[in-house]
């Protein structure tokens, strides 16, 4: 953590430098003492500095899925739900095999219900 403690010590320090050149610019008689002043120490509080990046990476994270999302094709074709599916969706057919898969020289027998078989 203490390179990047240096890293935005340094990046402060540069704000800092930009700060006064933009006052000069603005005003070129400003007394710009205070701002130079060394004392000036840069505060960082590490557990509010965590929760914020913590916050920004799933912030990203969101945005970034989100984007893929939005940009990703869809397939084109009839959305099927529970509502709108058939019998023949949700059942199976028990009608038998579809014609042409059975052999062509048995016949089918017919079928007799109620009837009791004999001893």
């Amino acid at each position: 953590m203490g390179a990047v403690l240096t890293m935005i010590e340094r990046g402060a320090n540069a704000i800092k430098q930009r700060l006064i050149a933009l006052c000069q610019e603005i005003q070129p008689n400003v007394d710009v003492c205070l701002l130079e002043d060394p004392n000036i120490t840069f505060r960082l509080d590490l557990d509010d500095l965590d929760y914020k990046l913590v916050g920004a990476m799933a912030e990203t994270a969101y945005e970034r899925y989100q984007a893929w999302y939005t940009t990703t094709p869809r397939p084109r074709g009839t959305k099927r739900n529970a509502d709108k599916l058939g019998v023949s969706d949700i059942q199976p057919d028990l009608s038998g095999p579809a014609s042409g898969t059975r052999s062509k020289t048995r016949k089918k027998r017919p079928r007799v219900v109620g009837v009791a078989k004999r001893k």
